[in-house]
């Protein structure tokens, strides 16, 4: 009984390890893509492309209207008016700005990023 219990065990696991070394050895196949998968493929570039440009959009105005902004204050300290804020509103707005500047160099940061990720598509659709 002791022994048929052992082999059971043993043809047990032989048959998983042959199982498991299967999985590792399968030959890779190489699939094959229709012309439509591709067309529709391209598709999906365009639509979120597209998205993305209007995105990009919104962002290049907020950031020509903060920019501005910033450009009138320091253009009216520059001609000699005093601004009218005591020292607590002025401070606020510091703050204010301050958290404004870390946020404008978190997205430059991410942007260079995503702008290195883009690069080698772009060389590869300009040959085209």
């Amino acid at each position: 009984m002791k022994k048929m219990f052992i082999a059971g065990i043993v043809v047990i696991c032989v048959s998983l390890i042959y199982t498991i070394e299967q999985d590792f050895i399968k030959p890779k196949i190489k699939k094959y893509f229709s012309e439509q998968q591709c067309i529709e493929l391209n598709a999906d570039i365009i639509v979120v492309s597209t998205d993305i440009t209007g995105l990009l959009a919104d962002i290049s105005k907020a950031i020509f209207l903060i920019t501005r902004n910033s450009l009138k204050k320091v253009n009216a300290y520059v001609d000699g008016e005093k601004n009218i804020l005591d020292k607590t509103e002025r401070t606020e707005l510091y703050e204010k700005n301050k958290k404004l500047l870390h946020q404008l160099k978190c997205c430059n940061d991410e942007l260079q990023k995503i702008q290195i990720l883009l690069k080698p598509h772009e060389v590869m659709f300009q040959s085209e």
